[in-house]
């Protein structure tokens, strides 16, 4: 049973916000209206111009901890902050726009209470519009309660099948991620994850009965800084190749860098930089020499560039 000690939070959820006014409130009050009440939520406010600010301190609540930074620092430090402020000893990175589910925490944290050998358990994350329509869902990576290696976890990441704030870690254990990964620029989440995951001991759960709600819209990063977090994963995943231990899921890492090497060069073809997507496409060959899109891509950046800029068969 999870005790109610206010001084002493059994989860920190923690939240980076900038200039998300009306999204921020719908937020913060997903988690402030968790059935565990044993929780503070953290939130971190980039130097907002709008009304973040002040519609967040509307809110009556004192498990809500608001720290406002004096000068916009970068989506990535402002979360640093946030979770440098958690106290509690599981802790769920919230993103600003998103949501859970009545139940997330109080189902995940009695998950980790009763599974000591696990880092963390993943929910069921659903992918949800602005006004809340679902658009797609994907279930719990694992069946209930099923303890899993971390390379099962890596594999589901690459595989585009986990987020970030669709699980709850042991806080002492994210914030050391977070910490190897604070160099990872716009794909530090990725980073935390990958890096935990391919610890030898770190083990993970899931339990489809939370729901992680995701809204997707355009003002997000894969949408504004879309070329650059290709580039930012594409060299996270080429790092890590040359650090993990086990040749097959080097080969994997190898093969996801090449891929997102391959969108950026698109994305640099559609700026019409064809020097530079040449360049990157001899980057893609170069990582995974048995890739024959990689080949196929660079031949066509010579001979047939304007097919670069229309969209890419599925592999």
């Amino acid at each position: 049973m999870i005790c109610a000690d206010q001084n002493s939070p059994t989860v920190s959820i923690v939240v980076a916000t900038y200039n998300r006014s009306e999204l921020a409130v719908r937020t913060v009050r997903s988690a402030l209206d968790q059935s565990l009440k044993n929780l503070e939520v953290v939130v971190s406010d980039d130097a907002s111009p709008d009304r973040t600010v002040e519609r967040l301190r509307e809110i009556r609540d004192p498990r809500l901890r608001l720290h406002v930074q004096a000068q916009n620092t970068g989506v990535w430090k402002n979360w640093s902050t946030a979770l440098g402020m958690a106290r509690g000893k599981y802790v769920v990175f919230l993103g600003d726009d998103d949501q859970l589910s009545p139940g997330f925490a109080q189902i995940l944290a009695q998950h980790l209470d009763q599974l000591p050998s696990v880092g963390a358990v993943f929910s069921t994350l659903d992918l949800v519009g602005e006004n809340n329509y679902l658009l797609e869902r994907l279930p719990a990576p694992f069946s209930e309660g099923e303890v899993r290696p971390g390379q099962d976890v890596a594999r589901a990441l690459l595989a585009g099948r986990l987020y970030l704030g669709s699980a709850m870690f042991r806080r002492l254990e994210a914030v050391d991620g977070w910490n190897q990964s604070a160099n990872d620029g716009l794909v530090a989440d990725w980073g935390l994850m990958l890096r935990l995951a391919l610890q030898p001991s770190f083990r993970a759960s899931a339990s489809p009965a939370a729901t992680y709600f995701k809204t997707t819209h355009g003002g997000q990063l894969g949408c504004t800084r879309g070329g650059e977090v290709l580039r930012s994963l594409s060299e996270l995943c080429s790092r890590l190749a040359r650090e993990v231990q086990d040749p097959s899921f080097r080969r994997v890492l190898r093969r996801r860098s090449a891929f997102e090497r391959i969108g950026y060069a698109r994305h640099q073809a559609g700026l019409g930089d064809l020097s530079g997507c040449r360049k990157s496409l001899a980057t893609a060959v170069v990582t995974d020499p048995f890739l024959p899109f990689a080949w196929s891509q660079l031949l066509q950046a010579y001979f047939w560039p304007t097919r670069l800029t229309r969209p890419p068969r599925k592999q």
